[in-house]
């Protein structure tokens, strides 16, 4: 197996270039996508214009729909792919977004505190998953969106599909251990094809 960033490096310019929205066969396969970006705008209108955190962001596609729709007030993206940022910076350039080349993991890398925390299609690739996010709880003043795969067999069919990396999965019982021990106190588990979406509101 080769390692996380090696994977995206290989895949950026095929996300970079994908049509917008996911439509037909794409579509219905991953209409966990669909779902996730879904969760995360109606947080953005609940909350009034947060200000964001993409972690994972890839080549820009859900930061460039919250700021060009208004729904966010300003942003903050981090991948650890050179080359997703490459086009996440030309999508996303005149915007109000901040963008990082870096390992959201790494101690050395320290985001600003933002009102709405995501991170969509990242726990798939994290191997000490409680540390990851018991550091986006810290950065999150109100909301935090995650999502990781469930043992099923879509997931055993993303694994033929992508053998160069490991991909984690979680049952229902396993993922909420997990937040429980990363710290998250009030939590909603959302399911969607093949993934659970972890919708976590902080605010009193």
């Amino acid at each position: 197996m080769t390692s996380v960033l090696g994977h995206w490096e290989r895949r950026a310019d095929d996300l970079a270039r994908r049509a917008e929205p996911l439509t037909g066969v794409a579509g219905w396969l991953r209409a966990d996508v669909a779902v996730g970006r879904g969760l995360v705008l109606a947080e953005c209108i609940r909350l009034g214009r947060p200000t964001v955190l993409d972690i994972g962001c890839g080549p820009g596609t859900v930061l460039e729909g919250l700021l060009r729709s208004g729904a966010a007030g300003s942003a903050c993206g981090v991948d650890l792919s050179p080359r997703m940022m490459m086009a996440a910076r030309a999508r996303l350039a005149g915007l109000p977004v901040e963008l990082h080349v870096a390992n959201f993991a790494a101690p050395s890398f320290r985001p600003p505190p933002s009102d709405l925390v995501y991170a969509l299609g990242v726990l798939d690739y994290v191997p000490s998953p409680v540390p990851f996010l018991e550091k986006a709880r810290a950065v999150c003043r109100r909301t935090l969106v995650f999502d990781a795969p469930d043992a099923s067999v879509w997931t055993a069919l993303r694994r033929l599909r992508h053998r160069d990396v490991r991909i984690h999965s979680y049952r229902r019982e396993a993922l909420a251990a997990l937040c429980r021990s990363a710290g998250l106190k009030r939590f909603e588990l959302v399911r969607a094809r093949g993934t659970t979406f972890v919708v976590s509101r902080l605010e009193p």
